[in-house]
């Protein structure tokens, strides 16, 4: 048996649920992924089993039985939501009982009623007020797919919405649906008008219209520097390779970089190990200096990737991976578990990535045998799906159930998830996505032990070569 105060503990356990507040906030799908008219399915009314008193219970313990009803008689008087009583035959009293059975919650304000936390209350206030807006109402019945896996995502991303007041994320969620690929044409974003975005929008015409003054006053020079984040997320509702960064939404929109991201560039040459015979240390092929910095607009250039010497291209997520490299370089422990035909003088490390992979768009870097290493999290799987998206050919590293396993007590939570299955995944891949969102858990690169760096790279090289 359930008291009211189990039952709403449940109910709050439940709000922190994405997937319970998605569904009861704007409706779910069924197994066949929609009803038969194509709308979400409400999630209400929503049945709770109070449960039924055992006839141990009231032979032994009817006093307890007693305060459960009584307990359930005074919350039925606050009239909150509706509890249903039934009759059960108990031949302890050789009678009929009336029990508590069920509690039936009828809408979302019931269940905002029920919530324990006044700041869950809160959060879902908020939600109801964006729900409420006259332009989402509006937007929802004009597009109700787009609207539906937007709003699934602000739902989601509780914490990134905490940040935002109504006004504010109207005006980005209505900005999200106004932008197309290239609509900046070379404008810098801190000078791209309203005008422009309009002229280049497939959404300029219609409901939209109507709901302009949402912006026409809101957007100055910081718009898309200060919510760059939320707006790639709602973009990827709509298109795909877009990465959750400011110079990744630059790249989708065409504008100009007024800030330019360096990468960091590395020729990987382990020495010799002390066990072999002494080996002159390889000439560096192309970079002047051992490690020098180059900026992502450099390696989107044809000419940039033509000079390249190497065969195998290393892309490294975090700089701070270098220190894992640097000590397989200066141990000389990959020649010890290195196939013979690896060839450790023939790789470039590219570090520093992050989550801007657009330089990769390039058809050039078709030519070249290309390696990826990022975070074990979901995010990390979404950019690895992001730079499949141009280099379909590309092969993860240190990616996979294996190393997360194997480096499991360094393992952290993910508390925003990327909020969709990527779509340039290998099953596996997709698997550990979904076991990494399921479980709210990411290890960060930094934290793989070098000797099983190694070891993995060496492996991995030696099979790239011998299938190539």
């Amino acid at each position: 048996m359930k008291s009211p105060y189990q039952i709403r503990q449940q109910l709050s356990k439940q709000w922190h649920n994405a997937n319970h507040r998605i569904q009861r906030l704007i409706g779910g799908f069924d197994d066949g992924g929609n009803d038969k008219n194509n709308q979400p399915i409400s999630a209400f009314p929503i049945k709770i089993n109070i449960g039924k008193p055992t006839n141990k219970s009231i032979e032994q313990d009817i006093a307890t039985v007693r305060k459960h009803f009584q307990a359930w008689q005074d919350f039925t008087k606050l009239n909150i939501a509706t509890v249903t009583w039934e009759n059960h035959s108990y031949r302890a009293t050789n009678s009929v009982i009336y029990y508590p059975a069920y509690l039936i919650i009828d809408n979302v304000e019931q269940w905002q009623a029920l919530l324990l936390a006044d700041n869950d209350k809160q959060q879902l206030q908020k939600l109801l007020y964006l729900l409420n807006h006259q332009f989402v109402q509006a937007w929802q019945f004009a597009q109700p797919n787009i609207a539906y896996k937007q709003l699934s995502l602000l739902i989601r991303q509780l914490k990134l919405v905490s940040n935002y007041d109504i006004d504010t994320l109207v005006q980005v969620l209505f900005m999200a649906n106004l932008l197309s690929p290239n609509c900046a044409n070379g404008s810098p974003l801190r000078a791209l008008t309203l005008e422009q975005i309009i002229n280049s929008s497939a959404n300029s015409s219609g409901m939209f219209t109507n709901y302009l003054p949402i912006l026409a006053n809101n957007l100055d020079s910081k718009f898309f520097e200060k919510h760059y984040k939320l707006l790639c997320l709602l973009l990827a509702t709509r298109f795909e390779n877009i990465s959750n960064s400011k110079a990744g939404l630059e790249s989708f929109l065409n504008a100009d970089k007024t800030g330019v991201h360096w990468l960091l560039l590395a020729e990987f040459s382990p020495q010799q190990s002390s066990q072999q015979q002494p080996q002159q240390q390889p000439q560096r092929k192309w970079l002047p200096v051992k490690q020098m910095r180059m900026r992502d607009t450099d390696l989107a250039k044809a000419e940039t990737v033509n000079s390249i010497p190497f065969d195998n291209i290393l892309i490294i997520e975090n700089e701070q991976c270098l220190h894992q490299l640097q000590a397989i370089e200066n141990d000389g422990f990959l020649n010890t578990v290195a196939h013979s035909r690896f060839v450790h003088s023939n790789l470039l490390v590219i570090l520093g990535a992050g989550n801007n992979l657009s330089w990769l768009a390039n058809n050039v870097w078709q030519q070249k045998r290309l390696f990826y290493w990022g975070d074990i999290d979901s995010w990390g799987l979404a950019i690895l799906s992001q730079a499949r998206a141009w280099q379909p050919h590309i092969t993860a590293i240190m990616m996979d159930k294996a190393t997360l396993e194997q480096h499991k007590q360094h393992s952290v939570s993910e508390h925003n998830n990327y909020p969709y299955l990527p779509n340039h995944l290998t099953a596996e891949e997709r698997e550990l996505f979904l076991h990494l969102s399921s479980q709210q858990q990411r290890l960060e690169q930094e934290y793989v032990a070098v000797d099983w760096v190694a070891e993995k790279l060496a492996e991995r090289f030696k099979e790239k070569l011998e299938t190539s």
